[in-house]
């Protein structure tokens, strides 16, 4: 396997698109046109769609999401490793909730204020099972205390969504054997 360096993923994504559609067949203007509207872009602050896509989330933002992705997959490991039938369930519930409202808290914050950067390395630290209850509660900290520096609405609604779940995984964990 190679290593190479992907300097701006954009242009080689869409230099690898143009490649495939070549291959393929013929594109219509009209096909063209659709397909660039289907791309999805971080609006200016006029609510104008921007083709500046540099990553305008902010670091605090941006390392939120990452949190949420290393917090899921580390309660899918923990989940793998319990020998405990109704922990293995409320675990496998939380982290298929907790990636789906991931996956909708990141893309609606690039709708909202651009894409991420991800310029920098970001280990993702694996917690021992012997931590989970500290860590879930950790967890739940982190996204009140997120929650009080966004403003969007539908932000907002998912961070709700994301405490509710993680709630729920506290009561099961600590309540139900």
């Amino acid at each position: 396997m190679s290593n190479f360096e992907i300097t701006d993923l954009g242009k080689f994504l869409e230099e690898q698109s143009e490649t495939i559609i070549e291959d393929n067949h013929e594109v219509s203007e009209d096909e063209h046109d659709m397909e660039e509207e289907d791309v999805l872009l971080p609006k200016d602050h006029e609510g104008e769609e921007s083709s500046d896509y540099e990553g305008d989330m902010s670091e605090q933002c941006e390392n939120f999401c990452l949190q949420c992705m290393r917090m899921y997959t580390n309660v899918h490991l923990w989940h793998l490793q319990t020998s405990s039938y109704a922990e293995h369930e409320a675990l496998e519930d939380y982290y298929e909730d907790l990636f789906e409202l991931t996956d909708t808290f990141i893309e609606t914050a690039i709708a909202n204020d651009g894409g991420m950067s991800c310029e920098t390395s970001y280990n993702l630290e694996l917690i021992p099972y012997c931590e989970m209850m500290n860590e879930v509660e950790a967890f739940k900290e982190l996204i009140e205390t997120h929650k009080e520096t966004v403003t969007e609405e539908s932000m907002i609604n998912v961070m709700d969504d994301m405490l509710t779940v993680t709630d729920e995984v506290l009561y099961k964990l600590k309540n139900l054997k």
